[in-house]
């Protein structure tokens, strides 16, 4: 009868790894070539998301800048009136000290429900 360790196969390692969360992945990296690996793997797995989450924040952060900025050279010309008028005016001033108006709590709990289903722990 042969046996052996299930915890030096790499699929046995690679599903480990997806359920730890980063600060205790670094631990578990020194412990052979092969956890070292897939470790590096998920890493980089969990980068990639990251990456692609906040471009796509900072994109949707950029279209809203320059809507926001239209809006501006429309009300100095005098093209908006009434709510809109308040409306956009609070946006500028929120704008001013670097406070974005436009994101609530809805997207921020978004953004943390991604992180932990992912297992990205800011």
């Amino acid at each position: 009868m042969h046996s052996y360790n299930p915890l030096e196969k790499a699929d046995t390692i690679a599903v480990i790894v997806q359920k730890l969360p980063i600060e205790t992945l670094d631990k578990f990296s020194w412990i052979n070539s092969t956890w070292y690996k897939e470790i590096q793997h998920e890493f980089r797995r969990r980068w990639k998301i990251q990456v692609l989450e906040y471009h796509k924040l900072e994109c949707e952060r950029e279209f809203k800048m320059d809507e926001v900025e239209i809006e501006n050279y429309m009300l100095r010309n005098g093209m908006l009136h009434g709510q809109e008028k308040e409306i956009v005016k609070y946006n500028i001033q929120k704008i001013a000290e670097n406070v974005v108006p436009w994101w609530d709590e809805t997207d921020a709990w978004k953004l943390s429900e991604l992180l932990e289903n992912n297992n990205l722990f800011i």
